[in-house]
């Protein structure tokens, strides 16, 4: 091992005629280089064969700062990769699913809180600049997700009047209500800042932008032993909507997040009001 490091050196040498030798260690007993937050510290110990120990130190500047990252480039596939100051990247992150509940809704919209789930990817493509060292780095890009909206059972049900209007009304008399959903896909552009705080563990923080491209809804009970279904499709929802989310978690691991969502789903009149907040867990943050 010692042998190829003195030839690895001479190589070197060789070929950068400009560059200064410092030490020549053929005999050195260990030779150990470890990487710091200021720079390279090189520790040679016994180099003459007489014990004595070398200690060389390089500091980085500014201008050549790296840091290492465990950074998922491709989904499902997690890579190791070195990242530096002032680079622009893509980046793809934040699988994820939650629990949804609801607030400033009409009275009789009693949505089960357990059983109103959201998923979807944050960033499925998106690129992220990092323009100092230990701050921020800032990041957009594009990804997809799916809310679903669920009553509880024997509740209230969605329901579109024969006016065409989609109000939340009560099951029809004689029957039991099983389930009744308001469902809503929607592309989105996450606006996210991630800070690094402890090692490897950090926050992100932004809003992210939905364009609620399909809406439906559904209901199912029971009439007399038999089950009725019902479905509502071309609803009025907004067409676009607006959450603000944070995280905390290991970054390029695992996260957990709360989502704030102040925009009602729905038209002003052509629905009813459904505010949200949810929580969930992100893999990878």
């Amino acid at each position: 091992m010692l042998l190829m490091t003195a030839l690895a050196v001479s190589v070197s040498a060789q070929q950068n005629e400009s560059a200064d030798t410092l030490l020549v260690a053929d005999k050195a007993e260990q030779v150990t280089v470890a990487s710091t937050e200021n720079g390279v510290v090189v520790t040679i110990n016994n180099y003459d064969g007489k014990a004595t120990d070398y200690i060389y130190s390089s500091q980085v500047t500014d201008s050549t700062v790296v840091n290492e990252e465990w950074i998922l480039n491709i989904p499902g596939f997690v890579k190791k990769t070195r990242r530096n100051k002032g680079d622009t990247y893509a980046v793809s992150y934040g699988i994820y699913m939650g629990f949804i509940n609801t607030f400033d809704t009409p009275d009789n919209l009693n949505l089960a809180a357990g059983r109103s789930i959201e998923w979807g990817m944050l960033n499925l493509l998106g690129w992220e600049y990092r323009p100092w060292r230990n701050g921020p780095r800032w990041s957009a890009g594009l990804g997809f997700g799916f809310k679903s909206y669920r009553t509880h059972k024997g509740g209230t049900r969605f329901y579109k009047n024969s006016d065409g209007d989609f109000v939340v009304d009560d099951y029809p008399d004689d029957t039991y209500g099983r389930h009744s959903r308001l469902q809503i896909f929607h592309l989105n552009v996450p606006l996210m800042m991630t800070q690094r705080v402890y090692r490897g563990w950090g926050v992100r923080l932004g809003a992210v932008v939905n364009f609620n491209l399909h809406a439906s809804a559904n209901s199912c009970y029971d009439y007399d032993g038999i089950e009725v279904k019902e479905s509502y499709k071309r609803l009025q929802q907004r067409k676009v909507t607006v959450d603000f989310m944070a995280s905390a978690g290991l970054i390029g691991s695992f996260a957990v997040y709360v989502k704030y969502s102040p925009v009602s789903v729905m038209k002003s009149g052509c629905g009813p009001e459904i505010k949200s907040f949810s929580f969930g867990v992100m893999l990878p943050m």
